[in-house]
């Protein structure tokens, strides 16, 4: 549920979560509030994402994703990585805004991004100690590659 909140949120950075809020509960445009764009283009996410939105351990979200993706609720294009369908996506929406309110959909999306936050700061961190150890080596006084 918390999943096509916290992707609307993502595909319209600058409305805030209040907004977000208020338009759900309209429920004539609840189909056009949660389209981000283009049709063809699904969102996707991954088992330590949906683990990292409801704070579950990875493999409780993993058996929970496939549960789901054996009932057909979700789908599994690449192995790991899952979707909704668009009018799930707005059910799922339409019962977090009810169930977690707007400070829950808003802790939601934060632990969504500090997810994706800590990544990119692990991964700048992995490649730039990858790059001192196995990198071109410069003299400081003439710029230039020495072993």
């Amino acid at each position: 549920m918390k999943l096509a909140t916290a992707a609307t949120a993502t595909a319209r950075p600058t409305l805030p979560l209040t907004g977000l809020a208020a338009e759900l509960r309209e429920a004539q445009q609840r189909l056009d509030v949660l389209d981000a764009g283009d049709p063809a283009a699904n969102v996707e996410v991954s088992i330590p994402a949906t683990a990292s939105l409801d704070g579950l351990a990875p493999a409780h979200a993993e058996s929970t994703l496939r549960l789901l993706a054996r009932t057909h609720l979700l789908t599994e294009h690449v192995p790991g990585r899952y979707s909704l369908h668009d009018l799930l996506r707005v059910y799922a929406a339409e019962q977090a805004a009810a169930e977690e309110g707007t400070q829950g959909c808003r802790l939601t999306v934060r632990r969504l991004l500090d997810y994706y936050l800590f990544g990119a700061w692990f991964w700048s961190w992995v490649l730039t100690a990858v790059g001192r150890e196995f990198g071109p080596r410069f003299s400081a006084e003439t710029g230039v590659g020495c072993s």
